[in-house]
């Protein structure tokens, strides 16, 4: 994707310029839009842009001025140029300065996207031009550089390939870092192309920062990486200062393209020999432990990977358990922040990560079974295959860990209220078939071994009416029912749905019906 930069004073102008055309189908975005040409110097100072479209007449700094400045600058991004003003001497000095088009308001939609189609050509090329150049002028020194870093190449080449490719090794210092360039193998999947053009835009951008730092050399390594032959002088070396421009670069990487990349570097060395061994200890770590995520920079020495296991965990997941069992999701993620901190910190490796989450899934498994839950459907339903797990780094792992405890939360809330649900069930058909015994709260918590109180708050949350209400309202309706269908005396009804107490049951009875139980039978009476 080539990036946009829209500058015009009249807003309305900008946001219908984002949306005339439409720029992702044609390999742009509109990165941004500015008022003014100062706005606009500001905006390319902090992120790269191939396409500037900018307004000639605007306040403080005008279309033509910040054109003379971009092409003094910059002069590989484009500029197009609309303007209410049919003016040729704006066009003639635009056309000075490498404007590639010159376009008159109310702007044409079919004449604003040849112009930026024909801008798309000169970058594609400009690009492939890059590439091929790139790719004929650093094939041989990469080849060097691999096989010098990786201890294949005979100890006699090494003095003549490093004066022909114009290196210098003398009194120097040697390391040798990795670059990673998180989720290279899903982008590749899905668009090789797009996939070598951001290795080859980081690699771009990595190598200006070192060449500025005299950091020594870069070349591309196997399996996506980018390999930087770190070659630093002797005197006043402070790994500090090294370490610092590597975080620069996953900085700059991120300000400008939106991606993230993670650095690690072996320990250093005086011999050239030694530089195998460097690169040994970077794969190694690279391969080992579970990097922190954006923008990290960690030294081999930093890893100690023999001496990491799961007894320097401070940690504990008894909490953290604990809290999914009753669903506290703040506490979780407290939990989870604490975890991650710590893992974060000391450079656990990727065995032992994965050998935490392994363990939090198995109790995840148990308590989701002490709910009468399904574990495989919980963890279908989040796409998660507790059988491989693979996480880049540790904020992946942190995403991945906090869906997977927030996730069963939810589903033991939703197992809760299910259970809830089945038990009310049972008890309420109780009620309905013994609604004639002597039953309580007390006595129906007994017989379904709860508390009496919370099977009160059951009741009422599922029937919106208390447990006696409902009760009342079964044996009055029973004795409704049977009235006038068996020849059985009054008192002798009353007492068989359930009331000890006659006078409790007419004086219950009208505050149901609303009226009195003698006259309700007149009434029943008259109507048959």
């Amino acid at each position: 994707m080539y990036n946009v930069l829209i500058v015009d004073d009249e807003p309305r102008i900008c946001a219908g310029l984002s949306v005339f055309i439409d720029w992702e189908s044609i390999g742009f975005r509109v990165l941004n839009t500015v008022e003014n040409g100062q706005e606009a110097l500001e905006e390319l100072k902090n992120h790269r842009y191939n396409l500037v479209i900018t307004d000639i007449r605007m306040a403080l700094v005008d279309g033509l001025e910040l054109t003379r400045a971009i092409y003094a600058q910059n002069p590989k991004v484009r500029v197009l140029i609309i303007s209410g003003y049919n003016d040729f001497d704006y066009a003639k000095e635009a056309i000075a300065y490498g404007v590639r088009g010159y376009l008159l308001k109310p702007v044409n939609c079919d004449e604003l996207l040849n112009c930026v189609l024909k801008i798309k050509d000169e970058l594609d090329r400009e690009n492939d031009n890059l590439l091929k150049n790139r790719e004929i002028n650093y094939l041989s020194r990469d080849k060097f550089l691999f096989d010098l870093t990786n201890g294949v190449l005979p100890q006699k080449d090494i003095g003549v390939k490093q004066q022909e490719f114009g290196l210098d090794f003398n009194n120097k210092l040697f390391s040798l870092a990795l670059i990673e360039i998180e989720e290279f193998f899903h982008l590749a999947e899905s668009d090789a192309e797009e996939a070598n053009l951001i290795k080859f835009s980081v690699r771009n951008i990595a190598e200006e920062i070192i060449t500025e730092n005299n950091l020594g050399y870069m070349y591309e390594d196997i399996n996506g990486k980018l390999g930087i032959l770190i070659c630093v002088e002797k005197q006043g070396f402070r790994e500090e200062k090294t370490a610092g421009c590597l975080k620069n670069i996953c900085i700059c990487i991120e300000k400008y393209l939106h991606r993230n990349i993670n650095i690690v570097y072996g320990n250093f060395t005086s011999e050239v020999p030694e530089i195998r061994i460097s690169r040994r200890q970077a794969q190694m770590a690279l391969d080992s432990i579970m990097l922190p995520g954006r923008k990290s920079v960690v030294p081999y020495k930093q890893v100690m990977l023999e001496e990491k296991s799961l007894l320097d965990l401070e940690w504990s997941n008894e909490a953290l358990i604990s809290f999914i069992e009753i669903a506290d999701k703040k506490k979780v993620e407290e939990e989870v922040e604490r975890l991650i901190g710590e893992l974060a910190s000391k450079c656990f490796p990727k065995e032992v990560i994965n050998g935490i989450a392994y363990n939090i899934i198995l109790k995840i498994c148990t308590v989701v079974k002490g709910y009468n839950g399904n574990a495989g459907e919980l963890f279908a339903s989040m796409g998660i295959n507790a059988e491989r797990l693979d996480f880049p780094n540790i904020q992946k792992y942190k995403e991945w860990l906090l869906m997977l405890c927030l996730g069963t939360c939810d589903y033991n809330m939703e197992l809760q209220v299910r259970k809830s649900l089945s038990i009310f069930n049972q008890i309420k058909k109780y009620i309905d078939d013994n609604y004639y015994k002597d039953l309580s709260l007390k006595f129906l918590s007994e017989v379904f071994f709860m508390n009496s109180a919370y099977l009160g708050r059951l009741f009422k949350n599922n029937m919106g009416e208390s447990f006696n209400d409902y009760l009342n309202k079964v044996r009055i309706s029973e004795v409704k029912k049977i009235l006038f269908q068996e020849n059985t005396k009054i008192y002798n009804l009353i007492t068989r749905v359930g009331y000890s107490n006659h006078e409790h049951f007419y004086r219950q009875f009208k505050r149901y019906e609303g009226v009195s139980f003698a006259e309700y039978k007149q009434r029943m009476k008259a109507n048959t």
